[in-house]
């Protein structure tokens, strides 16, 4: 499988879901498995008959409590076929049903009590979905989360939607932070405060990705070569023409400007239009976060910044969960010639 997500809790690693694709037909899962560290041994988790589990799914953020020998997780992907109603000529004019396929982003909680609790009657290797209340990130996946004191922060990640032709996407990454309080079950926004300084990777004026934010936006059509490139643990169907390298260019140029080293890129366009003086991570996906102490640390991902280019990135940040107080740029990244993934219909 791939797409599965793997955490560390206490002497167990767990494993959870993911997809096998065999070119036919792309099966999903939602078994957990654990390998006992002191003994070097697998065993799957198997939870009574009747009792909930989430949903297959890849792509899905996990984040551990040691002290509590649970583990929590939110969110995923899948896709699924529906019918859909197709008008065809040659039959009469009678509508026929076609198999598609639809993607579904997750954003429910699940919390996995990996050692059980004899006193409160819980069993090793159940499954209970946590409530939710408050302000929710938006739809999306590709997010990465930590655990920092009694809650879940969740950050970034992509939401797609097919196009009307059903042969392309339209895409809006984000660059926001969400947090889950376990205790109370609620979501809330983290604010993260502006800190003076000179930007030193890709800036973005839009990060937004709460319940109706605005994110960064790119859109996809054409009905040339699919470029397909692996997102949240499910492929990303991308459409370009033939005419299209001037968009690539231009992308290039866009990458050039922002991502060049430690070179001084363009800075973020404030509401008010004046330059924006705080650095800040761009809008991505398939990222990863961790957490030392209070200050998480991201590192690299994913971003379209235009019509049928992707860059990858190596940049690093870092923000104190505890203040909020700016982001700090660790690393800006290498120049955009290594980054910016181009590829055109004749394989070149």
């Amino acid at each position: 499988r791939s797409g599965h997500r793997m955490v560390h809790c206490r002497d167990r690693l767990l494993v959870f879901g993911g997809f096998f694709d065999n070119l036919r037909d792309v099966k999903y899962y939602n078994d957990a498995h654990v390998f006992d560290l002191s003994l070097y041994q697998w065993h799957k988790l198997v939870t009574a008959p009747g009792d909930p589990v989430p949903q297959p799914r890849s792509g899905c953020s996990l984040a551990a409590d040691p002290a509590a020998g649970a583990v929590f997780l939110y969110g995923g992907y899948y896709k699924k076929k529906v019918a859909m109603q197709q008008f065809d000529s040659h039959k009469d004019k009678a509508a026929v049903e076609e198999l598609s396929e639809t993607g579904v982003e997750f954003r429910d909680t699940w919390r996995l009590d990996l050692f059980g609790d004899s006193a409160s009657g819980v069993r090793p290797g159940s499954w209970t979905q946590q409530k939710k209340s408050g302000a929710p990130p938006s739809s999306r996946s590709g997010c990465s989360m930590v655990l920092n004191r009694g809650r879940l922060v969740v950050f970034g990640g992509v939401h797609d939607e097919d196009t009307a032709d059903g042969d392309g996407l339209v895409s809006e990454f984000y660059a926001d932070a969400h947090s889950y309080t376990i205790e109370t079950g609620r979501w809330r926004a983290l604010a993260v405060e502006s800190k003076p300084g000179k930007p030193a990777a890709l800036a973005a004026a839009d990060s937004g990705g709460g319940e109706g934010g605005v994110a960064s936006r790119a859109a996809e059509g054409g009905d040339a070569t699919s470029l397909l490139a692996l997102g949240g643990g499910r492929r990303r169907n991308r459409n370009r023409n033939d005419s299209d390298d001037e968009d690539v260019a231009g992308a290039a140029a866009l990458a050039a400007g922002t991502a060049a080293g430690a070179a001084e890129p363009p800075l973020a366009e404030s509401e008010e239009g004046g330059a924006a003086s705080a650095p800040a991570p761009c809008p991505r996906m398939n990222h990863r976060v961790a957490l030392k102490g209070n200050t998480m640390y991201v590192y690299g991902g994913l971003y379209e910044p235009e019509e049928s280019s992707e860059i990858t990135l190596n940049d690093m940040w870092s923000v104190d969960l505890s203040k909020l107080d700016g982001w700090t740029c660790l690393h800006a990244g290498n120049a955009p010639e290594d980054a910016l993934v181009r590829e055109l219909s004749d394989g070149g």
